[in-house]
């Protein structure tokens, strides 16, 4: 079953620049020699729970095909080491997180040739009440969704949360032009009057809210990892 992969890096201070240069011209050639796919996006994060943050995501066919390529990336002799000459960490933390494509996804897809998607890339992974995922997927779709887009938001992605978060969770990847179209969508959605009554009415339905707690990431996507349109998903 094909599976997406989320890398989350803690960044020692002062040595995000030293991370970009390993990314960018050490370890590519090592991860295609070792079977490890080319990233499908790699951003810088600008506001996070815990910065500076360093993260990037990954495709694969299955876990078994992850668990071959990494066993041969960790026993490659040239494989940098994981602090410098003086012996001090790059980073100081990974944080590893599987998904698992959701269906309304499909809903939000761009297809064809319309280049890289720049701007500031919104991640938000969203915790979920117990047993009502579905519920919670049909109303990112038909309620939530919809009016970012109606606010210049791009749906990158949308993902349960499988392996190393909360479960169950919703995780969604979303770009925008910029951080002041961002602002402005999230205010409008916010008070929106469809917002207000779906979350009422999602509250009527076992007297508790569908939608818990969140965590949200502003990225910014990388020259040398630019994301395509849906990470091409549906143009394979």
């Amino acid at each position: 079953m094909e599976v997406y992969e989320l890398r989350w890096y803690q960044v020692a201070a002062g040595r995000m620049e030293d991370l970009h240069r390993r990314m960018r011209d050490i370890v590519p050639p090592l991860f295609a020699r070792n079977g490890i796919p080319a990233p499908l996006a790699i951003w810088e994060a600008v506001a996070a729970p815990a910065l500076p943050a360093y993260i990037y995501l990954l495709r694969w066919p299955s876990m078994r095909d992850r668990e071959i390529a990494f066993d041969r990336q960790y026993a490659d002799r040239d494989r940098p080491p994981t602090r410098d000459a003086h012996g001090q960490e790059i980073t100081t933390r990974i944080h590893l997180s599987f998904l698992r494509p959701a269906d309304c996804w499909r809903a939000f897809a761009e297809k064809g040739d319309a280049g890289p998607v720049g701007g500031i890339h919104q991640l938000t992974i969203q915790r979920v009440a117990n047993r009502r995922l579905a519920e919670a997927e049909r109303s990112l779709k038909d309620v939530d969704l919809p009016l970012l887009a109606a606010k210049k938001a791009r749906v990158l992605g949308v993902f349960e949360g499988w392996v190393g978060l909360p479960r169950p969770s919703l995780v969604h990847m979303i770009a925008w032009p910029d951080l002041e179209t961002c602002a402005a969508a999230q205010a409008y959605h916010a008070s929106h009057p469809s917002t207000r009554a779906a979350r009422d009415r999602e509250a009527e339905v076992e007297g508790r809210p569908l939608f818990g707690g969140a965590d949200v990431f502003l990225l910014r996507p990388i020259d040398y990892g630019m994301p395509r349109p849906s990470f091409d998903h549906y143009d394979r």
